[in-house]
């Protein structure tokens, strides 16, 4: 059983408390250590979409009656049933739970309804055992049904509607699922100014866990790299994301605060210091894939922390 919308970490511990780091002066030597963090944690939460998912009304049959029969007998008249469909013409459909190949077609949906709530099944029979993959909406949504479903259960979803590739990727775009090279462009990606952001880079729309290929739980200042072979990139409270202009660059060190920062663009390589830290995690990176293979090293540490960030350095970590 899959879930998600469930906690998926890569072993960072996330702190609420933002601390100043300051510089100290210029480059010295690395200085490498190992440690691992805890786990983040994820909650739901709406935000902005640059696509729109038009909702369509139910079709409804209307009710028929029998012809009125007289003979020497009383008037008798019958009624036909009315019966309601949830799938509509266009292959959408609306909230319920429907069977795959009968109601609904298997295949890639698309809502924008926020707090919806989807389940893939193995059965309707409305137990746990049941659910393949299920998740909760925020603000955008992608499922694929497969073919080997039972069913799909859909509650506060509004409308699903076939997924249509727009006609040009954007470089900006808000919270929710997204496909990769339609919805939004491969590229370098910032938010600034978050708190609790939660990106992940998706191999698929199944909802299963191994769908995921990294992802991260981060204050401060967010970036990611959307790489052109991800499906999907689902985000959560993350605000804005716009693509990263990298031909800006910075060469005087300054003070900066948490988050993760592109060395020689958004920070200037250099030794920096933070004091009275309290669990400060930092990690110096090759790359900002969000995979373990990005940390070249990284730690916590209490109190007085001293780090250089060298020239080479992709970029760099920080949090508490």
């Amino acid at each position: 059983m899959g879930n998600w919308w469930s906690e998926r970490t890569r072993g960072q511990k996330v702190g609420i408390v933002v601390a100043a780091i300051v510089v100290l002066g210029a480059v010295g030597s690395d200085s490498e250590s190992t440690d691992n963090s805890d786990a983040p944690e994820q909650d739901v939460a709406a935000a902005e979409s640059t696509s729109t998912v038009s909702a369509a009304d139910v079709d409804t049959t209307p009710t028929t009656r029998a012809t009125t029969t007289t003979t020497t007998r009383p008037t008798t008249t019958t009624t036909q049933p009315t019966t309601t469909t949830t799938t509509l013409p266009d292959g959408s459909f609306s909230d319920g739970i429907l069977l795959v190949g009968e109601d609904i077609e298997p295949g890639l949906y698309l809502t924008g309804r926020d707090g919806c709530y989807w389940a893939r099944l193995t059965e309707p029979s409305g137990g746990l055992d049941a659910i393949i993959a299920n998740g909760n909406v925020a603000s955008r949504a992608i499922v694929e049904i497969d073919a080997n479903d039972e069913a799909f259960e859909s509650s506060r979803c509004g409308t699903w509607v076939p997924y249509q590739p727009p006609a040009e990727p954007a470089t900006s775009f808000g919270d929710g699922i997204w496909a990769v090279g339609s919805d939004i462009a491969p590229g370098l990606y910032a938010s600034d100014g978050v708190s609790g952001c939660y990106p992940a880079r998706l191999s698929g729309f199944s909802g299963n866990f191994e769908d995921l290929i990294s992802n991260n739980n981060i204050d401060g200042h967010a970036l990611v790299e959307i790489q052109s072979g991800d499906v999907g990139f689902e985000s959560t409270r993350c605000g804005t994301w716009t693509a990263v202009d990298t031909t800006a660059t910075v060469g005087t060190p300054e003070p900066f605060g948490d988050g993760i920062h592109l060395v020689g663009i958004h920070i200037a390589p250099g030794r920096y210091r933070i004091e009275n830290a309290s669990g400060c995690y930092y990690a110096r990176l090759s790359g900002v894939s969000g995979t373990f293979g990005d940390i070249i090293t990284n730690n916590n540490a209490d109190g007085t922390v001293t780090v250089d960030i060298a020239a080479s350095d992709t970029a760099f970590e920080s949090s508490r």
